[in-house]
């Protein structure tokens, strides 16, 4: 797959502009939807991290690990509680992410749960 400098492919930029016609042609061609950037980020990372929750929907969908931590040890709840979009979208990304039975005991690098982020970011 081609990438850019920072190991970002298609599939990256297609979560994170939250272009789903992309990310659905890609899918279909048999994109690797688990490639990870030069941060160790993936796709679902990203739509996680931006708010894009038809994205996020697109890639569990079509069976994305769910369980990836990236370079600093963020899970995708830390990812969902940290993201600066509005506290709508935010709700329900992170819900999505409970349904899903994401661990909120789960710490990053710095023994950080996604609940001591909320707390520190004021999600409401």
């Amino acid at each position: 797959e081609s990438e850019d400098h920072d190991g970002r492919t298609p599939m990256h930029f297609a979560a994170i502009y939250n272009q789903q016609p992309a990310l659905k042609f890609l899918v279909q061609a048999g994109a690797n939807i688990e490639v990870l950037d030069s941060s160790g980020v993936s796709a679902l990372h990203w739509a996680t991290y931006r708010g894009h929750f038809g994205i996020m929907r697109a890639l569990v969908s079509a069976k994305a690990k769910r369980d990836g931590r990236h370079q600093y040890g963020r899970t995708l709840l830390h990812l969902g509680v940290i993201a600066d979009w509005n506290d709508d979208s935010r709700k329900e990304v992170v819900d999505f992410l409970l349904d899903m039975t994401a661990a909120i005991e789960d710490k990053d690098n710095l023994r950080r749960t996604p609940l001591h982020l909320a707390a520190q970011g004021g999600m409401n």
